[in-house]
């Protein structure tokens, strides 16, 4: 059985994670995560979101697809439009776990960082 503690060049590498997963691993993953992001996100405003700006996310998840801890934004515009966009995003993030994600590739995405850019969401 793994023991819960990383040791060596294991631990906090974030480049570690392409030796874990293959591209096509990858590609899956994110289509996924994609998938239930989408049905969780609710764009601010009434606007068909083009005016929305791109923000990106950076969450962890337990094995069990629940948010360990709370999400952070890692980069947001600063003012009115940003920081709605950031809210919406986080929102979604909260509605959206536990993250179904399989759980044999759990290093690949026990640690997420997510671009929420309305045109390539929706």
């Amino acid at each position: 059985s793994h023991t819960a503690t990383a040791t060596g060049k294991e631990a906090g590498t974030a480049t570690g994670n392409d030796t874990v997963l293959s591209a096509r691993e990858q590609d899956l993953l994110k289509g996924m995560i994609k998938s239930q992001l989408a049905n969780c996100w609710r764009l601010p405003g009434a606007g068909g979101g083009a005016e929305i700006p791109p923000v990106k996310l950076r969450w962890s998840l337990n094995p069990d697809g629940s948010l360990n801890g709370e999400p952070g934004v890692m980069s947001a515009p600063n003012d009115t439009l940003g920081n709605a966009a950031a809210e919406a995003a986080l929102r979604a993030v909260r509605t959206c776990q536990p993250f179904r994600l399989p759980p044999d590739s759990y290093e690949g995405w026990k640690d997420i960082e997510w671009v929420f850019d309305p045109r390539q969401m929706l």
